[in-house]
């Protein structure tokens, strides 16, 4: 009886743990997901890659590749049996299938770079050859689209050099700087000295100088020859003499030029405009330009007279009427009557945002009519804390306990670590709680900042899905699995054992758009 027991009980384990292997293999982890764009998912199944419509299930591209990336948005580099293909969201091959042994492919500025053996060659988006294999350890670092100029460089020679592909013209790899036109002009390095080129690889100002700078401003152009500064035309004539000890673009007739280790302004002609004064100077900007005098910064005018007196511990040009500044531990705006603004947190979307400054807790922007906004990607945007405080922009005090930790999480939201966390928006008020937390918010990066769209949270496996004011919209239940938002922010997209399911956030609709049997013998 003893030994059937035993014999039972190892049955009953072995059952249990083949049902765990198989539901682990077949049902877990059935799938991964990923938003591509609008309501387009990259979507994985027994390793295969495709993509799918979440609104209304259609499969663009049946799961078969072995490698998919959509990371632009608007085109997927695939390979499927080892062959390279560049396909648009329609599933339709734009590029490909291409020979084998093609190490990698990718996208840029509209043109595929292929490389193959340690080489590369470069096709447009109809996959016809534009440049053919380049020698070795050759690679391409920019492309200029819109000059059809392609930037070369050897990567073990550390030597530059370029193709027009507009005038058919093949550039040696000799220069030693990185090469890059502006109105069709560069400067390049040859040997030991500077000079610049044009997109033909003409010689537009001879390799006669120890340093020059990347392009001309109002027509003129930093050199450095032996220890001094002065400046060139565009027909390498010296206009300003060689004789600063540190010398700056022109901007508005003005150039900032350093002597007996204080900065002054110069004309266009060599003459002191203001004199040598200043420890730091900036250009102007609408009329006013930052300089520092005895350790502390203000503004004067173009003629040198002091609009704001010498005050502040940084300061920041102006733009818009107003100006960023800091003085001991404040830090905030100013008008030109050196008044101080106080930031708003919400801004109205006709404002065209104009960033002037940014730290590691808070970037502002200056909307059309001269007010401030702030956002924040990490941090308190913008919040005051001061001990166990935290008080809004508009001095009112929102909390009043401790806590550990505060979260950025949009515009309208933020979160505090009080043993559990709580939300709340920027007047106070709580707007939800949970005990475990981890979120998922979306990083635009062509933006350069978090978008828009629906926030997750997740507490003991459990998704809670909020609008981006931190309204309830979507709970998930136990075994839902890689809960994600679509980009046009109109599907909850997640999976369940075999199934992949949608939930249409307007209508509340769920239905399963996709599903393959489990059993994969």
């Amino acid at each position: 009886m003893k030994i059937r027991n035993i014999v039972i009980f190892m049955v009953i384990v072995l059952l249990f743990v083949f049902g765990f292997c198989w539901y682990n293999k077949s049902y877990r982890n059935h799938y991964s997901l990923y938003p591509v764009s609008g309501d387009i998912f990259e979507f994985t199944t027994t390793g295969k890659r495709g993509l799918i419509n979440v609104s209304n299930g259609e499969v663009i591209v049946s799961p078969k590749y072995e490698y998919l990336d959509c990371m632009s948005g608007k085109y997927c580099i695939t390979k499927l049996s080892n062959k390279w293909e560049i396909i648009d969201l329609n599933g339709n091959i734009l590029v490909g299938p291409l020979e084998e042994g093609v190490d990698f492919i990718y996208i840029m500025s509209q043109y595929v770079i292929i490389r193959k053996d340690q080489q590369v060659s470069l096709l447009d988006m109809q996959g016809n050859i534009v440049v053919d294999y380049l020698p070795l350890n050759t690679y391409i670092y920019s492309i200029d689209s819109t000059n059809q100029i392609v930037y070369l460089c050897n990567g073990e020679q550390d030597k530059y050099g370029f193709i027009n592909l507009k005038d058919n013209i093949s550039v040696e790899l000799v220069y030693r700087n990185k090469l890059m036109f502006s109105d069709k002009i560069s400067v390049a390095k040859l040997g030991n000295k500077y000079g610049f080129i044009n997109d033909k690889n003409e010689v537009v100002v001879d390799f006669l100088y120890d340093w020059i700078s990347s392009d001309f401003h109002e027509g003129l152009a930093i050199v450095k020859s032996y220890y001094k500064y002065g400046y060139i035309d565009k027909m390498g004539n010296v206009v300003i003499d060689f004789k600063y000890d540190e010398a700056k673009n022109f901007y508005n007739g003005l150039a900032i030029v350093k002597n007996n280790s204080k900065y002054g302004y110069i004309d266009k002609t060599g003459n002191v405009v203001i004199d040598y004064q200043y420890d730091e100077a900036t250009n102007f900007h609408e009329g006013l330009a930052v300089v520092q005098y005895n350790s502390k910064y203000g503004y004067i005018d173009k003629t040198g007279n002091v609009v704001i007196d010498y005050q502040y511990d940084s300061a920041f040009n102006f733009n818009y009427g107003v100006a960023l500044i800091m003085l001991d531990d404040y830090e905030g705006f100013i008008n030109k009557n050196n008044e101080r603004i106080i930031p708003i947190h919400k801004s109205s979307n006709d404002f065209k945002y104009k960033i002037i400054h940014s730290t590691h807790k808070k970037t502002y922007y200056i909307n059309d009519d001269g007010t401030v906004y702030c956002k924040n990607g990490s941090g308190a945007y913008g919040l005051t804390i001061d001990g166990k405080k935290i008080i809004n922009q508009k001095g009112k005090v929102i909390i009043d306990k401790k806590f550990k930790d505060i979260q950025y999480i949009n515009d309208n939201m933020f979160c505090i670590e009080v043993g559990n966390l709580e939300c709340y928006n920027m007047d106070g008020e709580i707007l939800f709680a949970h005990d475990k937390f981890s979120y998922r918010n979306y990083y635009n990066f062509d933006l350069g900042e978090f978008d828009s769209r629906n926030v997750i949270f997740e507490d003991y496996y459990i998704y809670y899905v909020y609008d981006v004011n931190g309204n309830f919209i979507y709970k998930s239940s136990l075994g839902d699995k890689n809960l994600l938002v679509s980009k046009s922010n109109n599907y909850i997209v997640y999976t369940k054992g075999n199934k992949i399911i949608s939930y249409n956030i307007n209508s509340k609709e769920k239905k399963v758009i996709y599903e393959k049997p489990l059993y994969n013998w």
